[in-house]
């Protein structure tokens, strides 16, 4: 089954994060590094619900805007 979320994107200039979120009520399980800067957590269900990237425009290598 496939299930849809609304999410909610966000990007800190200041810290140069880049943050997507579900925006559904969930319970916080637990955080797992992918790799060094990208962290996606999971719900207590161990569905995803949010992935953070740092110094995002580096793994672009875009300019900060």
């Amino acid at each position: 089954m496939i299930k849809h979320f609304e999410t909610h994107n966000e990007y800190d200039y200041n810290l140069d994060i880049y943050t997507i979120t579900v925006k559904e009520n969930f319970k916080f399980g637990k955080s797992l590094e992918l790799e060094e800067g990208v962290i996606l957590d999971f719900d207590k269900n161990n569905v995803p619900i949010s992935i953070e990237i740092l110094d995002i425009s580096k793994r672009l290598a875009i300019k900060k805007k």
